[in-house]
């Protein structure tokens, strides 16, 4: 088991926010505690908060607040949702073309693909509100690269890709199991 901690802190130092090992949160800068026992809650000194050098704050590492990724404002790196959906390739928004919602910025490359995304927002945003699905399914928070992506089951999912390893290809190993884990760990640190 530390074996497997002190690999992620070696591996995601700079990002790791939430370790899920065995089923269970730990949090990042303390040594393993006891398992809890079998249907035990987690109380709120298992949720992780940022290590030393992690470009999160302590405010965002117990909500899953989307700011984290977007300290400009700007949502998805100021890709348009819409595109997402209808174009072969995310497009870049256009400063000028662009809706507020939910605190975040969005860019759209057209005044059609923004009229859409103002008709059913919910259609477009991604899941688990744009953080890493992969990382998210493993108990760890991450900015995707907003170009490594997938639309499954008609939901925007967003990858992490860092050096030889691709978000994306670890999640196509398993979609069920990976979609299983994100859900849990998306309702557990969402309140949900």
């Amino acid at each position: 088991m530390s074996t497997f901690v002190e690999f992620i802190r070696a591996v995601h130092w700079r990002q790791l926010i939430v370790v899920a090992a065995a089923g269970w949160l730990l949090p990042s800068h303390a040594a393993p505690q006891a398992e809890p026992q079998a249907g035990a809650q987690l109380e709120q000194s298992q949720i992780a908060e940022p290590v030393a050098n992690s470009d999160a704050t302590p405010e965002h590492a117990p909500a899953l607040n989307t700011g984290v990724c977007a300290p400009d404002g700007v949502a998805v790196d100021g890709f348009d949702l819409v595109s997402y959906y209808v174009a072969d390739n995310p497009l870049a928004g256009d400063e000028a073309i662009y809706v507020e919602h939910l605190g975040l910025t969005y860019r759209f490359a057209t005044t059609n693909n923004r009229a859409a995304f103002v008709a059913d927002p919910d259609k477009y945003l991604p899941s688990y509100r744009g953080w890493c699905s992969t990382n998210l399914s493993m108990g760890r928070l991450a900015c995707p690269d907003y170009t490594n992506y997938k639309l499954e089951d008609g939901k925007l999912l967003f990858f992490e890709r860092v050096g030889f390893t691709n978000g994306l290809d670890i999640w196509n190993s398993d979609p069920l199991l990976h979609r299983r884990q994100a859900n849990q760990n998306f309702a557990l640190l969402s309140g949900q």
